[in-house]
């Protein structure tokens, strides 16, 4: 039976720590207990694909048919990949790591992100865009009149940057916290990253700064309704299902860190290290699949299964169940 136990004292601390709370009248619910029933399971099938490419692969968009899959090693080779109706073919390779890449769907174009600036617009061709004033561009959000970067260049010089459509800066906003995701939840937008949860409720012309010091927190994770989510890599998993008005928070089993999660299928997928894919199935059963031995960074729902991506090149079509 599982026992919950709301911990008042870490509210208020974690108040003492800043000013101000994720939202207003937001209620910060800490639930410790047991992590419900765990699974380990196999794969029904797993069928390797051929990326032609031994850079790792960061993270994947979709839109339509079309997957486009970005990365790279660290400084010195980029990779930008595309995926459709079983296919993988490399669309571009530089000399620039890529981060993340998104759908833009106010221009409708796919967007990539990475290293010294760089910020990519691309479909048939591929046309970059640079500002030297970001070192690391992590996540970018499309706003109807601003788009807004998060990056920051360590874990304690970050930023959040209000762009205008034609890409001159509107704002800056430097933070001593280094930011990885950036989404809206709500009517609010949500900025995450090392051991903070910023939030904007005037499309980030104003930020309020919550410090959680327990997580590196990595992924924003909405679904088609009321709940999401907010993922760290310690697996550390806050839960809003009223749109951000109130969180709880649990933790997934087992500490392999964790790299992405996503909602695929109706339930949230986190994809870990060591070949590692952890399934909530729902508010506490978790069941856990093996998928080889190399880092997983990210997945998403395709006709013939969950795409997954990887270090050193991994590509592959799963099926879990």
């Amino acid at each position: 039976m599982v026992q919950f136990l709301f911990l008042f004292s870490t509210i208020a601390n974690e108040l003492k720590r800043s000013k101000n709370v994720l939202l207003p009248c937001l209620i910060l619910i800490v639930i410790i207990g047991s992590t419900g029933c765990i699974k380990e399971e196999q794969a029904k099938s797993i069928v390797v694909l051929d990326s032609n490419t031994s850079n790792d692969l960061l993270k994947l968009t979709q839109f339509g048919e079309t997957t486009k899959i970005v990365g790279g090693q660290t400084w010195y080779a980029g990779e930008i990949l595309s995926y459709k109706n079983g296919i993988i073919t490399n669309q571009f390779s530089n000399d620039i790591t890529f981060l993340n890449v998104r759908y833009d769907t106010t221009q409708n174009r796919f967007v990539g992100i990475g290293l010294n600036g760089s910020y990519y617009e691309f479909d048939d061709s591929i046309s970059m865009f640079s500002n030297g004033n970001f070192q690391v561009i992590r996540d970018i959000y499309f706003g109807e009149k601003y788009n807004i970067l998060s990056g920051g260049k360590s874990y304690a010089l970050g930023y959040l940057s209000k762009l205008n459509k034609d890409k001159t800066i509107h704002t800056i906003t430097e933070i001593p916290y280094e930011f990885r995701a950036i989404d809206k939840i709500g009517s609010n937008l949500y900025a995450v990253g090392f051991g903070i949860i910023a939030t904007s409720a005037d499309d980030g012309d104003s930020w309020k700064k919550t410090e959680l010091v327990d997580d590196f927190f990595l992924s924003i994770v909405k679904t088609s309704g009321k709940t999401s989510y907010i993922v760290g890599q310690e697996n550390s998993i806050y839960t809003t299902e009223d749109y951000g008005v109130n969180w709880d928070k649990s933790f997934a089993p087992r500490k392999e860190q964790v790299n992405h999660a996503r909602f695929i299928n109706g339930k949230l997928h986190l994809f870990c290290d060591g070949g590692i894919i952890k399934v909530l199935s729902n508010e506490k059963n978790w069941t856990i699949y093996k998928i080889g031995d190399l880092d997983l960074n990210d997945g998403t729902s395709v006709n013939d299964g969950i795409l997954v991506i990887g270090e050193s090149g991994f590509v592959a079509i799963v099926n879990l169940e």
